[in-house]
């Protein structure tokens, strides 16, 4: 088969640093890597200029450069600038024809909920190409009220939406993803698949030397042995329930440790989170607030660290909790959505709605030191069971099936 790989999943501004850009690139290249026989090509929005050239150098010695086509979208024709309610189904009608010059047998739309700087559609004449739709979650559609607030947001997300319902297959990054589409979507379950999810092999245990460990701790204000959580700062993912659960540690046990929540934080939602701190009595220098942190530097707190905690109410996968696992850290995680899935060991599970559960599970694991080493032994096996290469497989093979029906 020919597969053409939209990857504007690692062009947006939305999406190109975060865990869908970098899903996005990893799964393609685990394709690329596994193809045989099939043809892998990608596709590329001319408009996101910035991200063309490292993509393709990311696929140097995978695909051959004459298979990475970018296509042509403007918000002008014949110099004139398109109105934006023109412009829209006229992209997408030059999108679906440069794919059409291309012949692919299938289609791979990495990440079809990208914002208006992206164009994504799948053509409703028939024939037409399969078509694979990377399915991370449906959590804007489970969580309006905090997701689609907007108009602009709900209509755009229901397009795109309608859209992924109408492809052959939908690659669910975790078997709880895949679930909450056959709940929500009315598809039959043979058009749903669960591809999985990894990390880059960069996530890995290592030995800091005394000086990197000091230079490390010295730049965020590491005093202690700390707790560590990484991952976004909106209500699902619960800091506000973390924060508090850590409040009701022992006192003794609180003066021994820190807690460390590593993510960009705005001064606004900062404020608001230093705030709730003081008033459930914690210090200061009891909580901090990383700010960005680089690939490297996060590789070295996931192995510094006493504690990995996530908190969060519902996942599409919870990579963090893998990443953490897969350097060794010592990883408890909420027993909702997909992290069961991933850390696939009950006792390191806590209620992530109750806040005594969640201090329960951090006590248990700061105090008993044979609990905290078993954790991160199995946490460390168990991480070694995800691979992109086996993501990728699973991936080619449901579209081979639903090519051959």
């Amino acid at each position: 088969m020919r597969i053409v790989v939209d990857m504007q999943g690692c062009q947006t501004n939305t999406s190109r640093n975060r865990g869908i850009g970098r899903y996005s690139l990893a799964l393609a290249q685990g394709m690329a890597r596994n193809a045989g026989d099939h043809e892998i090509w990608l596709a590329l929005n001319g408009e996101l200029k910035d991200a063309i050239e490292p993509i393709q150098a990311a696929f140097d010695g995978l695909i051959p450069r004459e298979r990475m086509r970018v296509f042509d979208v403007s918000n002008r024709v014949a110099g004139l600038r398109v109105p934006r309610r023109w412009r829209r189904p006229l992209n997408e009608h030059r999108r679906e024809a440069f794919l059409r010059q291309l012949k692919p047998d299938f289609v791979h739309i990495s990440s079809p909920f990208e914002g208006q700087d992206a164009v994504l559609s799948i053509e409703r004449s028939q024939p037409r190409a399969g078509h694979a739709v990377t399915l991370y979650d449906l959590i804007p559609l489970q969580y309006p009220d905090i997701h689609l607030k907007a108009r602009a947001s709900r209509d755009l997300y229901m397009r795109r939406l309608e859209a992924a319902k109408r492809a052959d297959v939908l690659l669910a990054i975790s078997e709880a993803s895949r679930q909450d589409a056959l709940a929500a979507l009315d598809m039959s379950p043979e058009r749903i698949v669960n591809i999985s999810s990894a990390v880059d092999p960069s996530f890995r245990p290592v030995r800091l030397s005394e000086d990197e460990e000091a230079k490390v701790r010295a730049r965020y204000g590491i005093l202690r042995p700390f707790v560590m959580y990484t991952g976004g700062l909106d209500p699902r993912k619960n800091i506000e329930g973390l924060i508090a659960a850590y409040a009701r540690l022992p006192l003794l046990l609180r003066e021994k440790h820190q807690l460390l929540i590593v993510c960009a934080v705005g001064e606004t939602r900062r404020a608001e989170l230093d705030a709730l701190a003081r008033a459930q009595g914690l210090k200061p220098n009891e909580v901090i607030f990383s700010g960005f942190v680089d690939h490297d530097e996060l590789i070295q707190l996931y192995n510094l660290c006493a504690l990995f905690v996530f908190p969060s109410l519902h996942e599409g996968f919870g990579l963090p909790v893998l990443e953490a696992m897969a350097c060794g850290a010592p990883t408890i995680g909420s027993n909702n959505s997909s992290i069961p899935e991933v850390i696939d060991f009950e006792p390191a599970l806590f209620d992530a709605r109750d806040v005594n559960s969640i201090k329960d599970k951090i006590e248990h694991a700061l105090k008993d030191a044979e609990f905290s080493r078993d954790i991160s032994a199995r946490g460390l096996k168990r991480s070694a069971f995800f691979s992109w290469d086996r993501s990728a497989v699973v991936a080619l093979a449901a579209m081979e099936t639903l090519r051959a029906a």
